[in-house]
């Protein structure tokens, strides 16, 4: 006891905590002056309590099924799927309005968290047939995911079917044209936009000739220069196009980026969009395309997380087995080289079926849809490649450290571990 520090009262940690108390009030009279601040971060603090929830009710998972066996065990792998869609809805949920975050949160959270626990599950068991089961649910996932873009894909094609067999756009793929559709609107609104600016430039001129100049109040040579500065401004047209190259550009670059550039305004004027979908088509085309992109986006990322994260998980097992910690794992207690061998055996040969499913499901999409899905996947792992790898060594770590010893984790709620715990509870 002498060597332990000297203890403060408990008051005192309240009272040196003035500023944290201080800027809690400030921070809650801002959130209640400001009701979309307060529900975005409602949103947000749902969206945290989702990511939450999911350590613990997935261990709890992992411990009921290793104390299963036989018909039980296999019985209890089905609950996975229902876990999942829980976790999904809920994390789709607080994820309202933000539909282009939807794909990369849910997989990398839920499917992410998902896909490790069935790895662990199936490392815990040597059954074939809870290979089976999972396997099973993946493709009535991916089934249903299909019949829901063929639904939509169907209306797409039915707008398609309204352009010309002779016309450009009859040979690109519903991309292509939802891309034309995007610049035509695009450029609709820019003409628009110049209309009304051209129209407020007009009105101004109209006011300006109606207001008498300086030059027929005072017509001497001074007011002559103040005339023709004064009146020539509003000639000048506010936003005129000008094309800003280097002095050192050649020559025939610059002719040739200018024929370019015509010939790209030439091809897209021939199109002709407007003529073949209406304003109303045309948003109808947009939001069925925007649907199936949506769900082939999610299908690409669920499938390839689904390969790499057994493999990764697998890696982790075996690296581990010949590390000298290893004896603080209770996954690792006891384990031989021939059970390690066959429980890697069991789970790489999960991600060799789930490959397989990966490669079916981008060759389906790509021939139904006619483009390559696997650019979506580039997409997503460039562009969000910071988020993603913050989620995915957050989610591995804990997912690989949970049943070290040192952390005390003890899902049974019996805590061996303590000492002449057992004794003073009896």
């Amino acid at each position: 006891l002498k060597e332990l520090p000297p203890l403060e009262p408990i008051d005192v940690g309240v009272v040196d905590n003035w500023v944290f108390f201080i800027r809690g009030w400030l921070v809650a009279a801002m959130l209640r002056s400001d009701s979309a601040l307060w529900a975005d971060v409602k949103q947000v603090l749902a969206g945290v309590h989702c990511f939450l929830s999911l350590p613990f009710i997935y261990p709890l998972y992992i411990y009921e099924f290793v104390s299963l066996s036989g018909t039980a065990q296999v019985l209890f792998v089905a609950v996975l799927p229902i876990m999942k869609l829980i976790a999904k809805n809920w994390m789709n949920f607080t994820l309202t309005g933000q539909d282009e975050a939807k794909p990369e949160m849910i997989v990398f959270v839920v499917e992410f968290f998902n896909s490790l626990y069935i790895s662990n599950a199936l490392q815990s068991t040597s059954s074939w047939m809870s290979t089976a089961t999972v396997m099973a649910s993946d493709l009535g996932g991916f089934c249903l995911s299909m019949v829901e873009i063929v639904e939509v894909f169907i209306g797409i094609t039915k707008l398609m079917e309204k352009i010309p067999q002779h016309h450009p756009l009859a040979k690109e793929n519903f991309v292509q044209v939802l891309l034309r559709i995007l610049a035509a609107n695009e450029a609709n609104k820019d003409r628009q936009d110049t209309q009304k600016t051209d129209s407020k430039h007009s009105s101004k001129k109209t006011n300006l000739s109606r207001d008498p100049s300086p030059a027929t109040i005072h017509p001497d040579t001074e007011t002559t220069h103040e005339m023709i500065v004064y009146s020539e401004v509003p000639k000048r047209k506010l936003f005129q196009g000008s094309q800003v190259v280097p002095a050192s550009i050649p020559q025939n670059q610059l002719e040739k980026g200018q024929i370019t550039k015509s010939t790209t305004a030439t091809a897209l004027a021939d199109m002709n969009i407007e003529t073949i979908f209406s304003r109303k088509e045309r948003d109808l085309f947009i939001r069925k395309s925007l649907h199936v992109l949506f769900i082939t986006e999610y299908v690409v990322l669920f499938e390839y997380i689904e390969v790499m994260s057994p493999i990764v998980h697998s890696l982790f097992r075996v690296v581990l087995f010949h590390l000298p910690n290893r004896i603080y794992f209770s996954t690792m207690q006891g384990l031989t080289s021939s059970e390690l061998a066959s429980s890697t055996l069991t789970v790489l040969a999960y991600s060799s079926l789930e490959f397989i499913s990966f490669v079916i499901a981008v060759a389906v999409m790509k021939r139904t849809l006619g483009f390559n899905p696997l650019r979506q996947l580039a997409f997503v792992l460039d562009t969000q490649a910071c988020r993603i790898q913050i989620k995915l060594i957050v989610i591995l770590l804990y997912v690989t450290q949970m049943p070290l010893a040192h952390l005390g984790a003890d899902f049974s709620f019996k805590f061996a571990w303590i000492p002449g715990y057992q004794t003073t509870s009896s």
